[in-house]
């Protein structure tokens, strides 16, 4: 073999050991972020109890009707208050 062969092989042998680490720390990364997310999880279940960790009942408690209401009330609201100032605004108007 001449140097030249060599080194090409010695080339190739690199990239695969590179790929091959490159796997493996993905895999590594990804077992590592796993843990750390149970770890997490199980901690914030510890301090907040089970009962207040559901974050399903927070979402059922949610109702839209409630929320479509309460924006219309509020937009009727401020209506009502543009209505005020303009008259307020053409009765100062209208004295001058």
């Amino acid at each position: 073999m001449s140097r030249l062969e060599k080194k090409i092989n010695k080339k190739l042998k690199r990239r695969k050991i590179r790929v091959v680490f490159k796997v493996l720390f993905i895999l590594v990364m990804i077992t590592n972020l796993s843990i750390c997310i149970f770890i997490i999880d199980k901690s914030a279940k510890d301090m907040l109890g089970t009962d207040a960790y559901l974050l399903n009942s927070f979402i059922d408690d949610i109702n839209v009707d409630n929320i479509k209401i309460d924006i219309g009330e509020k937009i009727n609201e401020v209506y009502k208050v543009k209505d005020e100032i303009i008259k307020l605004y053409n009765d100062s108007k209208n004295k001058t």
